[in-house]
């Protein structure tokens, strides 16, 4: 049978890892790993269980660290490399794309989806006339639609109190990351 834990010993490994310097809802989700972790390798004779999972708690806030480090150096030489790529989006963007793409209706977002994907593969890859057929419009009638569209999205994000740099932005105060040539 796994051993048990209080409240108050969960509390406390929860305040060490924020301790940490972590956000809350990665230290909670670190306690619940460390146990995971912890629990079925726990030998009473080696010590205690609180102390096991401190131990676990530390290296594992340690890691997430690490982790978030690291990753932010693999941005930054991606971004050397290539100055087109296009990094992680924000958490408001993404809420902000989900709140704008429920207000649209579904042939609407199929248009969208279809025209995001003429814009943004190859050229050739995805033409303005098989575009057209996945929605089953002609191309005059596929690009009148998406005229349409492009009101019907600034208006609705008038109506959300939004600019269109709030779809995309990776930092609140950034807009896409591209080289500008002086």
């Amino acid at each position: 049978m796994p051993p048990t834990l209080t409240r108050a010993a969960v509390r406390s490994l929860v305040h060490r890892a924020l301790k940490h310097g972590l956000p809350r809802e990665e230290a909670e989700e670190i306690v619940a790993r460390s146990w995971e972790r912890a629990a079925p390798h726990f030998d009473p004779s080696r010590g205690s269980l609180e102390a096991l999972l401190h131990r676990t708690v530390q290296r594992e806030a340690i890691d997430w660290w690490r982790d978030r480090a690291r990753w932010q150096r693999v941005q930054e030489q991606l971004q050397a490399e290539n100055p087109h790529v296009v990094l992680p989006i924000s958490k408001s963007a993404d809420a902000n794309q989900r709140r704008l793409l429920e207000r649209l209706d579904e042939q609407e977002r199929r248009i969208f989806a279809a025209w995001a994907l003429q814009k943004h593969l190859p050229q050739g890859d995805f033409d303005a006339q098989r575009a057209a057929e996945t929605v089953g419009l002609t191309v005059p009638a596929f690009n009148q639609a998406k005229r349409r569209l492009k009101t019907r999205i600034l208006c609705t994000l008038q109506e959300l109190g939004l600019e269109s740099r709030d779809l995309w932005s990776v930092a609140a105060n950034e807009g896409p990351r591209r080289k500008r040539h002086a």
